[in-house]
């Protein structure tokens, strides 16, 4: 079987995850391993539209992704970076490319 190229997508920084949301968007979170400083993309994976290019949040070495869904990622952070506890929620819009309501 012959599998054919969807989209394509590079990056400098190590891929972290990858998460597909209810509207067949694609969130792809990378990471520069040595300054930690996390990277979102988010492309449509119907149109190829690129929804986020390469943005990196304010709070980028200590936030993990809790979830993916509808417009909004759902982010966290940590009480501190050895101490892997979630501290707070962090709402990104995609579509507004900017964060919702208050962490």
């Amino acid at each position: 079987m012959k599998l054919n190229k969807h989209i394509k997508f590079n990056s400098n920084s190590q891929l972290w995850r990858l998460l597909i949301n209810n509207n067949n968007n694609l969130l792809i979170e990378s990471r520069d391993t040595e300054t930690k400083k996390v990277f979102l993309t988010c492309l449509n994976l119907d149109s190829k539209e690129t929804l986020l290019n390469n943005i990196s949040p304010k709070e980028d070495t200590w936030i993990g992704i809790e979830a993916f869904y509808g417009d909004y990622i759902i982010m966290h952070k940590f009480v501190k970076p050895d101490l892997p506890m979630h501290k707070g929620i962090i709402l990104y819009s995609v579509s507004q490319k900017k964060k919702s309501g208050k962490t």
